[in-house]
């Protein structure tokens, strides 16, 4: 029988962990075919709306599942693509957490939420005060160097701000997706990996922030964009200390200089297999060290209708109250539509429909309250 939904005990778990992975979820005639577009591809070609990798989602299980698990969304048509070569090597350059490559642990994984800019990372230690080296990070978006706005773009086209008043940094969507086509079921194979359970400390931090001051994300309270006390004193901090701190024991790895950095979860998958995650879950992708194939894995970002009624969302995009370059849309609704992103991050399961019980009951069950976090 077609798998349609998560039982009830499946949902539990998603609950507790924030992702959760259904093996063997994608038609063989699917997988084949997607792989395959991976093979004719020359090393220009743009695949972001190939109709075979939309087909993973809208004319699998998948569809159904997501829409009784989250609500309405607009049907894929188009996906990111993050390709890992095999025996991908560390390299001796400065890694974005501004340690250099070989020295970071698992395998290079930067946990993070989606939709923050990111800027050229600094290849030479940066001098001056902390104030002028941010001047000059920023200064590396695509529109050059025009200052701290929400008209600056990182190289990842996600805006420094994603609303006129620059009260929320982060993107946001509902869900993610993650579709196996290679074999990644090996320790550095190039997976995506997760913060296990970091959903729930995610949402309470940005109800601490809001509660400070009205700001979310990273340039908001507790959440400098930069550390400065690593080896290139240019590290960007993918996640506040607030929430690294709850995750980090006497077994997790450390860099050199004795720093202990929280230990991620693989989601080991074979080709067929698909890794659902809530957007508030840290994850990252790992180096594919160990992996006999290149890591490939479409990935989807899908939006609650409640969220965007006014447009269509396609799916790949980690800033859908932007343009994919970064540029605003005209919502009819003036700025309600950015009301509502914030809200959703205040609010994690607001536009999981089918979680809604679940939630209620396991809440209960921990003694935390299941009331509406109102701006």
């Amino acid at each position: 029988m077609t798998k349609s939904n998560l039982t009830d005990d499946e949902k539990r778990q998603f609950y507790k962990d924030g992702f959760f992975t259904i093996n063997n979820i994608i038609p063989e005639e699917l997988v084949l075919a997607a792989q395959n577009r991976y093979k004719v591809a020359s090393g220009g070609d743009d695949l972001t709306h190939e109709k075979e990798y939309c087909d993973l989602v809208n004319l699998s299980p998948l569809a159904p599942i997501m829409r009784e698990l989250m609500g309405d969304f607009d049907p894929v048509s188009a996906t990111r693509h993050i390709v890992r070569t095999a025996g991908q090597k560390a390299g001796h350059g400065y890694a974005a957490s501004g340690y250099r490559e070989k020295d970071e642990p698992y395998y290079g994984v930067n946990l993070h939420l989606d939709g923050q800019a990111v800027f050229p990372t600094p290849q030479e230690p940066m001098t001056g005060s902390p104030d002028e080296i941010y001047a000059r990070y920023i200064s590396g978006g695509r529109k050059g160097d025009i200052g701290k706005c929400p008209e600056n773009i990182g190289v990842n086209y996600s805006p420094l701000f994603h609303d006129p008043d620059m009260t929320n940094s982060m993107g946001g969507f509902t869900a993610f997706l993650f579709v196996c086509l290679s074999d990644q079921s090996m320790p550095g194979g190039g997976q995506t990996n997760v913060l296990k359970g970091a959903h729930h400390a995610s949402e309470e931090f940005f109800r601490w922030q809001y509660r400070q001051e009205g700001r979310l994300g990273i340039d908001g309270p507790g959440w400098p964009r930069l550390d400065h006390d690593v080896p290139n004193r240019c590290g960007y901090r993918f996640l506040p200390d607030r929430i690294m701190n709850q995750f980090i024991d006497d077994k997790s790895e450390t860099t050199f200089d004795g720093r202990r950095w929280p230990r991620p979860t693989p989601a080991y998958m074979q080709p067929g297999d698909a890794t659902i995650a809530m957007y508030h879950i840290p994850h990252s992708g790992a180096r594919n060290e160990n992996g006999k194939s290149a890591r490939k894995s479409p990935i989807y970002a899908l939006v609650n209708k409640k969220r965007h009624p006014n447009h269509r969302v396609e799916g790949h995009s980690d800033h859908p109250d932007r343009r994919w370059d970064g540029g605003f849309y005209e919502f009819p609704d003036g700025k309600a539509q950015y009301q509502r992103s914030k809200f959703a991050l205040l609010n994690m399961y607001h536009e999981w429909d089918g979680m809604t019980q679940i939630v209620a009951e396991e809440r209960a069950k921990e003694g935390k309250s299941n009331d509406i976090f109102e701006l």
